[in-house]
């Protein structure tokens, strides 16, 4: 069988395809479209946290407050597009998306987070698997 390559989304496409596919754990998600959306999403967030000692030094106090404020619902709203686009890429990779129950258990969490940056790296299948047809590679028809 011969497969071609679909075309690998852009930074923007695939931050805001984690959004629009934020309640999906059941597809596939390409490395690239992974990868680019952790890292706006890591950008991000270290933008907002160095932000925090300037506004804690700052004479008002209520700054540091509300960027505190700011900090927590910038989490709360990226925490379920982050799990299912990460559990969406273990199934392209082949694996099982339990692995990230390992993420909210105390003092081990760190080695599950390993495990699944590793997981992460690996290529997509390119036959369709569990969660369906590869997002990376489709079959061109010989007709």
């Amino acid at each position: 069988m011969d497969y071609q390559k679909y075309k690998s989304p852009s930074f923007f496409e695939a931050y805001i395809n984690a959004f629009k596919f934020c309640y999906d754990f059941k597809g596939r998600s390409r490395r690239a479209e992974y990868w680019k959306f952790i890292g706006i999403f890591y950008l991000l967030f270290f933008i907002l946290v160095t932000l925090l000692p300037d506004m804690y030094d700052s004479e008002y106090k209520r700054s540091f407050i509300w960027g505190l404020v700011v900090l927590v619902i910038f989490l709360l709203t990226h925490l379920l597009p982050v799990l299912s686009v990460t559990a969406r890429r273990l199934h392209d990779s082949g694996q099982t998306s339990k692995w990230i129950i390992g993420l909210f258990i105390p003092y081990i969490n760190f080695v599950f987070y390993i495990f699944i940056s590793l997981f992460a790296f690996m290529d997509s299948e390119e036959e369709e698997n569990n969660w369906g047809e590869s997002p990376k590679y489709y079959i061109e028809n010989d007709d």
